[in-house]
C-alpha cells in the first residue's frame, strides 16, 4: 500500500469531515484513485452541480462484473448516488435497450 504524505493526509482528513469513510476504497482502488476521485468530488459540488458524472477506476476494472462491488463500496464509505434506468434503440436491431447510469449526489 502506498505510503500517505502530509498533503495525502490533508485531503483523507477533508473526507472524514464529510462522513465519508475511504479506507476500504483506498485498500481496493489505491490511493491515488480514492484522492482523485474526492477531489473531483469536492470540484463539482463547489460548482453547485445537481448531478456530478459517475467514475469507476481506469485500471483492472471491469464495468459488467465489477460494478455491483464498485457501487455497494462507494455507499458503504457514505457516497450517496442516483441510479436511473436510460432506454435507447439500438440502431443496428432496433431493438430499445435499457442501461442503468449512476450520479454522484453533490457532497453535504
Amino acid at each position: 500500500m502506498r505510503k500517505v504524505n502530509r498533503y495525502h493526509q490533508e485531503i483523507l482528513d477533508q473526507a472524514k469531515a464529510y462522513d465519508l469513510n475511504l479506507d476500504n476504497l483506498r485498500e481496493k482502488y489505491g490511493l491515488i484513485f480514492v484522492l482523485k476521485l474526492f477531489k473531483y468530488l469536492i470540484k463539482e459540488t463547489k460548482k453547485d452541480n445537481k448531478k456530478i458524472w459517475f467514475i469507476c477506476p481506469e485500471k483492472n476494472f471491469n464495468y459488467e462484473s465489477d460494478l455491483s462491488d464498485y457501487v455497494d463500496g462507494l455507499e458503504n464509505a457514505g457516497f450517496k448516488l442516483k441510479k436511473h434506468k436510460e432506454d435507447f434503440i439500438d440502431e443496428d436491431t432496433g431493438e430499445v435497450v435499457g442501461i442503468e447510469r449512476y450520479y454522484f449526489k453533490p457532497l453535504k
